[in-house]
């Protein structure tokens, strides 16, 4: 017995100094995209909708993301890193799509239907998220004057030519 508990200390010593090198890696870098490409300069963003984006959204919806300090702690750093990824595959506000081009227009109108879906719904932020981010929650009345503004913008952008 004395040699497993001696196995059991060498690990766990191990885990702590592994968790503890793991403090000092750097975060990953954010994507550097153009600044006409955010979606404040390809559609115009009420003062309420964007402020609510910066606060709950754009941790894993931009290149904005701001990187915790256990963002650098195996196993949270892969599941952060993977919902970032997903989240910016799914809807980036900073790669918006160009309203110049009519497709594209409306895939942006798409986007920001579902956007509004998800917080209607609850599905976004992600409980999991809310968790450590609090102040990331979206009420129901914020959710409704972000669909307000998201729906007119999205008609406006459905009948661009």
């Amino acid at each position: 017995m004395p040699i497993f508990k001696r196995f059991l200390s060498m690990a766990a010593i191990a885990f702590v100094l592994c968790a503890a090198g793991s403090l000092f890696m750097p975060p990953p870098p954010n994507p550097v995209t153009a600044a006409s490409q955010s979606i404040g300069v390809q559609i115009k963003v009420s003062p309420q909708a964007q402020a609510l984006l910066k606060r709950s959204c754009y941790d894993c919806h931009s290149n904005e993301t701001k990187w915790p300090i256990y963002n650098r702690i195996w196993p949270g750093s892969m599941m952060i890193y993977s919902d970032v990824s997903m989240g910016r595959n799914a809807m980036n506000f900073s790669d918006w799509p160009s309203v110049d081009n009519p497709d594209e227009a409306r895939h942006a109108a798409g986007l920001l239907m579902a956007s509004c879906a998800a917080m209607e719904s609850g599905l976004m932020p992600r409980k999991r998220y809310l968790i450590l981010h609090p102040e990331a929650k979206i009420s129901a009345s914020e959710a409704k004057s972000y669909c307000v503004w998201a729906n007119a913008a999205a008609k406006d952008l459905r009948t661009r030519r």
